[in-house]
């Protein structure tokens, strides 16, 4: 709108154009410009991508092993699954912002986690099996990784899942993915310790009583 000379009319511009418009269109825009913003710099996406590629990757590795080995529909497995189904269902908004210390943490663990299942498997050579079973012949592998857990392949796909809830997952939901797993692998726990403490009575209580389940340091 044009201004006009003249006493009044000068006053309604300076009204329009003034400070107070200044301040109300200021004020207008407040909300939005204090709104937390989840869009990352170019830095943040290049390291969230590789995160996300890197934990992809671990998780083709980890697989690995296991994919000529025949499917079980055991409960305890069946939880183990529903618990990366949460995981990965209920998860960030894929470039979102995570915490420094959640990406390092979930990159951090992932390889280790990988190291482990595949040196499980070469300790336990044609033993391995998903399912709960011994062999005729079978033995009680107390070596490599399993000098440090009892059941080191479960040890590291809890680390698997934990990363993956690091990386993707929403932290109530990580919580509750968490807890299915224990309870599947509590399940299978039981199962396979079953069988080893009828085949190997003395020997599997001492190794039970000297080396942890599937947590380092917890009993």
């Amino acid at each position: 709108m044009g201004c006009f000379p003249g006493p009044s009319p000068s006053a309604s511009c300076s009204t329009l154009a003034g400070p107070s418009s200044a301040s109300d269109a200021r004020g207008a825009w407040a909300p939005l410009a204090d709104a937390p913003s989840f869009i990352l710099n170019g830095e943040e996406r290049r390291v969230r991508i590789l995160a996300l590629v890197e934990l992809a990757l671990c998780w083709v590795a980890w697989w690995y092993p296991f994919i000529t080995v025949p499917w079980p529909t055991r409960l305890g497995l069946a939880l183990e699954t529903a618990a990366f189904v949460v995981a990965f269902s209920f998860r960030l908004p894929l470039l979102q912002a995570a915490s420094t210390v959640r990406t390092a943490l979930g990159i951090a663990i992932a390889i280790p986690a990988v190291v482990m299942a595949w040196k499980a498997v070469a300790h336990l050579g044609r033993q391995f099996r998903l399912h709960a079973g011994l062999y005729e012949d079978h033995e009680l592998v107390r070596t490599g990784p399993y000098a440090i857990v009892r059941h080191p392949i479960y040890c590291s796909l809890l680390a698997m899942l934990v990363s993956s809830c690091l990386l993707l997952t929403r932290w109530p939901w990580a919580l509750f993915a968490l807890a299915i797993y224990v309870a599947g692998t509590e399940i299978r726990v039981r199962s396979e310790e079953g069988l080893l403490s009828a085949r190997f009575p003395q020997e599997f209580a001492a190794y039970r009583r000297r080396v942890p389940a599937y947590l380092p340091f917890v009993r």
